[in-house]
């Protein structure tokens, strides 16, 4: 009866020191934005370092669970083109996208895919081969269809097996920067791989863990919005660029992920 008691005095003093930390937290928040010393921006970060919420702001999921179905009730169907199904990391049948040779996902554009500030990207991947000649193969890219358009970003598999998102807008001409990974992706393994990008601030991640972090000077991509920049999974528009392998899990953020939220995806 007295471990017991002890036990259950221990608990009730901590509900109450986490409870007063919450509090202290919230009220500093509250009197930050009341004085314009935190922005709304600022304060959705803050919310997302503490709670590593996946489901806020997730305008894409495809799990490939035997269809190309948006899982985050935002309709964004995906088509397949030539693509199949594979098994997932867990050795699932049929829950796993298996793309080569130019067979790819299409998921039409819409306004709410239109991220120009800030956006993540991730997936997991179980490539064949890293890229195909000298060329790297696209994971997930936005780009326009249009001869002598632009597009906003492809995050991709270098033919050296680094991870590399490029962005690009086309305001004053063709202006473009891409950032790599430190890593190297293993062929024939899955590995769980995002990218974050806002307004200049790219981050690469390898299984949960920041890899590489990087300024730009592209601060957005393309604003010139168009119907043909579709987002493309597992090659090109085209069919070129193709990547060689399995790809699940597919998400897409209109904002940029915290280190715990994108840990948190690669532990699900």
């Amino acid at each position: 009866m007295e471990l017991t008691a002890a036990t259950e005095f221990v608990a009730t003093v901590d509900f109450w020191v986490t409870f007063s930390i919450m509090r202290i937290h919230l009220l500093i928040i509250f009197a930050s934005l009341l004085t314009g010393c935190c922005s709304v921006t600022e304060w959705g970060r803050v919310v997302d370092a503490f709670s590593g919420s996946l489901a806020e702001g997730l305008i894409l999921y495809l799990p490939a669970d035997g269809n190309a179905y948006d899982e985050s009730d935002n309709g964004h169907n995906g088509e397949l083109i030539q693509a199949q199904y594979g098994s997932d990391r867990h050795g699932k049948a049929q829950s796993a996208f298996s793309v080569s040779k130019g067979a790819r996902i299409k998921i039409p554009d819409t306004d709410m895919l239109d991220t120009d500030e800030t956006f993540t990207l991730m997936a997991w991947i179980n490539p064949e081969r890293a890229g195909y000649g000298d060329e790297a193969s696209f994971i997930m890219m936005k780009w326009d269809s249009s001869p002598g358009n632009g597009g906003d970003y492809v995050l991709k598999l270098r033919e050296d097996g680094q991870i590399r998102l490029l962005v690009a807008n086309f305001d004053h001409g063709y202006t473009w920067h891409s950032v790599k990974s430190e890593t190297n992706v293993p062929m024939h393994e899955w590995t769980h791989v995002a990218a974050t990008f806002d307004r200049g601030d790219v981050k690469i991640y390898m299984n949960g863990r920041l890899d590489k972090h990087e300024l730009t000077e592209i601060t957005y991509t393309d604003r010139t919005e168009t119907r043909n920049d579709d987002i493309t999974v597992g090659a090109l528009w085209s069919g070129g660029y193709f990547f060689d392998g399995l790809i699940d899990e597919v998400r897409i953020y209109n904002r940029c992920l915290s280190d715990l939220t994108v840990r948190k995806a690669y532990e699900l």
